[in-house]
């Protein structure tokens, strides 16, 4: 029971960790949407597009779907499709659902291990971007970050499943303010 009280504690930490990454997330992503406003507005008023401007949105996509990620499959708010199906037995379910989450572990895990080789392989061969010359290596650390950190929470979650705990997925409500500190003083 001690072990299903730490993960609890752990997916509280991770669960913090996710959410600035989906703020850093956003706030790329905003930066993306006033690059690409002001782009396509100098390039078809005044004839002059910001040079590198694709080489930027592109890495800055890169962060804005694996900083994401986490926090994204937290909130369950991925696409989900049902090839199993549901049981009567609440139990049989929480396997199905770690089988699952065992599954998505091995793709992020997978996903993150490749990542750190490519990274490696374009720091050796000095891969960047055509235009401005971005080095892929950071980005291809930010997919290993995003990857990484969602298949710990995935270990985290198969770990409460198989020990009978159902998992509450985060919510985040628009009208409730997020906490991110870890003092939860209540009284």
């Amino acid at each position: 029971m001690r072990l299903l009280e730490n993960m609890r504690n752990l997916i509280q930490i991770f669960d913090r960790i996710s959410l600035a990454l989906a703020l850093i997330s956003g706030f790329v992503l905003v930066c993306l949407v006033i690059l690409t406003f002001t782009d396509v507005t100098l390039r078809y008023v005044f004839s002059n597009p910001i040079t590198g401007a694709q080489d930027l949105i592109a890495m800055g996509m890169v962060v804005v779907f694996f900083f994401a990620l986490p926090l994204t499959s937290r909130v369950n708010g991925h696409i989900v499709v049902d090839l199993i199906p549901e049981f009567s037995n609440d139990r049989l379910n929480m396997v199905r659902d770690s089988f699952v989450k065992l599954l998505a572990l091995g793709v992020f895990g997978l996903l993150a291990w490749e990542g750190a080789i490519r990274a490696e392989e374009a720091a050796i061969m000095g891969e960047a971007t055509n235009m401005i010359e971005i080095p892929f290596r950071p980005f291809f650390y930010v997919l290993v970050a995003g990857c990484f950190l969602n298949a710990i929470i995935l270990v985290v979650e198969t770990i409460l499943l198989l020990g009978g705990e159902r998992i509450d997925d985060l919510r985040i409500e628009d009208e409730e303010k997020v906490d991110l500190s870890t003092n939860h003083n209540h009284g």
